[in-house]
């Protein structure tokens, strides 16, 4: 498998588009668009470093394929759609998100605590 087919293969396994990928990573949409549409065998560095940190594999593995992907997890359909979903928002919104939910799960713990105790 080349360098293009795994990259390919870790969007489609991911559901990640171009464009999130890209927002994500800050390459250009168009330097990604044309991995897949030219067939690339490789990447600069600095691009691969950044792809291989998105999908949590290492460079190695997206580079020659010999190193191991990690083992996907089992999530639920809530979990799955959470994630497409998360991934659609700009990164100012996700770490507002992540403050909310902080937040709530603060409020949570001490709605347990008074309940319980």
């Amino acid at each position: 498998m080349e360098f293009y087919e795994r990259f390919q293969k870790l969007l489609l396994d991911s559901e990640c588009t171009i464009a999130n990928l890209s927002r994500a990573t800050g390459i250009p949409y168009t330097t990604l668009d044309g991995i897949i549409k030219k067939k690339s065998k490789s990447t600069s560095l600095d691009n691969a470093f950044a792809i291989a940190k998105y999908f949590k594999v290492s460079v190695e593995y997206l580079g020659t394929g010999k190193d191991d992907k990690p083992r996907p997890i089992s999530l639920t359909k809530n979990e799955e759609q959470l994630i497409v979903l998360w991934r659609q928002l700009p990164h100012d919104e996700q770490m507002q998100e992540i403050g909310r939910i902080g937040l709530l799960l603060e409020q949570c713990a001490a709605y347990d605590k008074e309940k319980n105790g």
